[in-house]
């Protein structure tokens, strides 16, 4: 192995032999994550629930849409990973220093015929300290991490029971407290979050020891082993730990019904004023429904009722128009064609890639 070659070709190339496994495993848990995504996307495109903007009560959206962002982000980050795996996937063979001399004029055609021995693409030259094919996969792992640990925090906060829309399934053995036997923590969303927050300060520890000295370097090039390893760990738990919340997720729409309904129709105040707005201006529009808001919550009453009392509203909305208010499927915009949107850019580039 050392006939021409030097210590960190070996082990150059051995860590890209090693990240070509690691591609397999990652692709193997992102198939099956999207895959189950897409299902429950499909499976939820009609079902109405609460957006939240600030933390607060929005305007209604459908679980299918927030399914299928989740998706979407996810492969596009995916796709930025494949992209970084396939790039890295280069030999390393210069010898000393960088040069192959102890192999006299036959150094190419060596290193071309071990890149072919190790299914291998054969760089224009060896890259001892040329760092930059590996920062792309370890950014784009960052990302992919940082993308997961979004919809880990999404799903974490629809399973507080307060809210209760979605939550892991319930496995034995998995996710009971210590002290508390009425817990069932949000295990796969807790350690993706977990890894996820790893990631950027191992990210800048390897961009940092990018400045190596020379032919070949002291310390950053060494300092790489652990910090590519511990990228490649906190991205796989990410992936497989958010693969197994999506396949058994529970999703309760009576639930995300009654939180709507919960709101006392205080959601479709935009509604309300987009359509007073029509017959009375704008601002005119937005100072009474803000005001009619106010009034439903300090008397508790549902706001098309709080509507009903004001007479400039009953000038321009019917009966039958303050009735229907408060209908979410019919305020819902273009969210199912967001959400075909979304699942089609997703299997265009998977038929592209079944093509190719």
């Amino acid at each position: 192995m050392h006939w021409g070659a030097t210590s960190q070709d070996v082990c150059d190339t051995a860590m890209v032999l090693l990240l070509q496994k690691v591609r397999l495993i990652f692709e193997s848990d992102l198939d099956k994550l999207e895959s189950n995504l897409a299902r429950i996307s499909r499976e939820h495109a009609g079902t109405a629930m609460l957006g939240r903007t600030l933390m607060q009560p929005a305007t209604p959206i459908t679980f299918g849409l927030k399914a299928a962002g989740w998706l979407g982000a996810i492969h596009r980050a995916r796709r930025h990973v494949d992209q970084a795996f396939a790039e890295a996937r280069v030999l390393q063979f210069g010898g000393a220093s960088g040069t192959l001399a102890a192999l006299g004029d036959r150094g190419l055609e060596v290193a071309a015929a071990l890149a072919r021995e190790l299914n291998l693409e054969l760089p224009d030259a060896p890259w001892h300290a040329h760092r930059d094919r590996f920062a792309p996969l370890l950014t784009s792992c960052g990302i992919l991490a940082g993308v997961l640990a979004k919809m880990a925090r999404d799903i974490l906060l629809l399973s507080q029971p307060e809210i209760g829309e979605a939550r892991e399934a319930s496995v034995v053995g998995r996710g009971g407290s210590s002290t508390m036997p009425h817990k069932q923590n949000p295990v796969g969303c807790t350690l993706t979050l977990a890894a996820a927050n790893r990631t950027p300060g191992l990210i800048a520890n390897f961009l940092s020891g990018m400045a190596q000295e020379n032919e070949r370097a002291a310390g950053a090039w060494q300092a790489e082993w652990s910090t590519i390893a511990d990228v490649m760990s906190a991205t796989g738990m990410a992936i497989t730990s958010m693969a197994g919340v999506v396949d058994g997720l529970v999703v309760d729409a009576v639930r995300m019904r009654a939180n709507i309904e919960g709101t006392q129709g205080r959601i479709f105040a935009e509604r309300a004023m987009i359509l007073l707005g029509a017959k009375m201006g704008r601002d005119s529009a937005h100072k009474l429904v803000e005001k009619a808001t106010r009034r439903s919550i300090e008397q508790e009453k549902r706001l098309k009722d709080v509507l009903a009392e004001i007479k400039e509203v009953t000038e321009h909305m019917s009966v039958q128009d303050l009735n229907a208010l408060e209908d979410p499927e019919a305020y819902l915009g273009s969210a199912d064609t967001f959400r075909q949107r979304l699942m089609g850019s997703v299997r265009s580039v998977q038929e592209k890639k079944e093509k190719g």
